[in-house]
């Protein structure tokens, strides 16, 4: 199994992302109108071949060229949440059980959004860092005791710079401890929550459900890139 290449163009005034592809001189381009409708069109040498807006409804058309049937199967995947909670929106393609390139068949589509998990840690421990600083200065005074109060945050907000860095070379490690950074953190997090509800305050609370979504969003990207990364694997894909 391969991946085909294609080439992606994208129009933000129309909503529109292009895919185009190529094989056995037959020419494709799928178009992904996104917005409140979300919608595909499916074009072979400029002729539209079908178009849909049902979500998660897999179309199927097939192709006759010179050398074999070609099979294309094309849905949409889409959910105003689905940004917010980790998980993608668009189209996804495969021709003759091929993932096509950018497209949500594409396992390194998923892989590198993991990469946004560790965006989400970054800012976590960079808030939790800055916070923890200025409050115990308030309390000593002291830029030693605050930096060394802070560096419980400061340590892993490095290693997760370190390994945003270096996401692509060693995907699975990366993968891995920030998992295990994000578990750790989620954890400290939970431990503050009575203090936080105790302060009995309604803008407390919806605070938590949003630093909590966040934090869920991080695992569903890590989640996803995992599995996909292990699926690429063992589909051997190129």
């Amino acid at each position: 199994m391969k991946v085909i290449n294609s080439t992606v163009k994208k129009d933000k005034k129309a909503n529109l992302i292009s895919y185009s592809f190529d094989i056995n001189n037959e020419h494709f381009v799928a178009n992904y109108i996104y917005g409140k409708k979300p919608r595909f069109k499916l074009f072979h040498n400029n002729s539209l071949i079908g178009s849909s807006e049902q979500i998660k409804n897999k179309m199927e058309f097939s192709v006759n060229s010179e050398m074999e049937i070609l099979n294309i199967v094309i849905w949409l995947e889409y959910n105003n949440y689905n940004a917010f909670f980790g998980k993608l929106n668009g189209v996804g393609i495969e021709l003759n059980g091929n993932p096509i390139q950018n497209t949500l068949a594409d396992p390194d589509v998923y892989i590198n959004n993991g990469r946004g998990g560790f965006f989400i840690l970054m800012f976590i421990l960079l808030v939790k860092s800055i916070f923890t600083y200025y409050q115990i200065f308030k309390e000593y005074s002291s830029h030693i005791i605050s930096g060394i109060s802070s560096s419980i945050y400061l340590i892993p907000l490095i290693i997760v710079i370190l390994f945003t860095i270096i996401y692509k070379k060693c995907t699975m490690v990366a993968l891995i401890i920030g998992s295990i950074i994000l578990s750790l953190e989620f954890i400290d997090y939970i431990l503050g929550v009575p203090n936080t509800l105790m302060a009995g305050s309604g803008s407390n609370a919806v605070s938590l459900i949003i630093w909590l979504a966040i934090r869920v969003s991080g695992f569903i990207m890590f989640y996803n890139a995992f599995k996909w990364y292990k699926k690429r694997k063992s589909l051997n894909i190129k």
